[in-house]
């Protein structure tokens, strides 16, 4: 899509309700929401991160998304794809302050440089133990 049209139309989102839970099961494996059923949230001492959803135009104007590739490591997110970002630290002033950090530290996209829209709906991310491949032949 054109960067200027992508900017026309994001400037409604302010006004517009989060989609939350219900969009991130339209797209969630199965197992996925098996899982998040049989989660007692109420004993979950989970961290808090926040990440950014950025998006740019490229030399033709035409608008991407930015995601990375995380390090391989001993962890639960090694390897994965995802948005810039990561958990909240002590020195954060709050959720969306740990996103422009992170992505700053990943991307090297200046804070002074983002154009913050709105936050993305709070969501619990259980650590993967297990990855999908999906390969798309238009």
């Amino acid at each position: 899509m054109d960067f200027n049209e992508f900017k026309y139309k994001v400037s409604n989102l302010p006004n517009l309700p989060l989609p939350g839970e219900e969009a991130q099961h339209k797209l969630a494996p199965v197992l996925r929401i098996q899982e998040l059923e049989q989660i007692d949230f109420s004993t979950k001492n989970s961290n808090k991160a926040g990440v950014m959803a950025v998006f740019y135009p490229d030399v033709k104007q035409m608008t991407h998304l930015v995601l990375i590739l995380r390090k391989t490591y001993r962890g639960v997110h090694s390897n994965q794809v995802g948005f810039p970002g990561g958990r909240l630290e002590v020195y954060d002033k709050n959720l969306k302050h740990t996103a422009l950090r992170e992505t700053e530290e990943e991307v090297g996209i200046s804070r002074s440089e983002v154009k913050v829209i709105k936050k993305l709906t709070k969501l619990y991310i259980p650590p993967a133990i297990f990855g999908y491949i999906l390969i798309w032949d238009l």
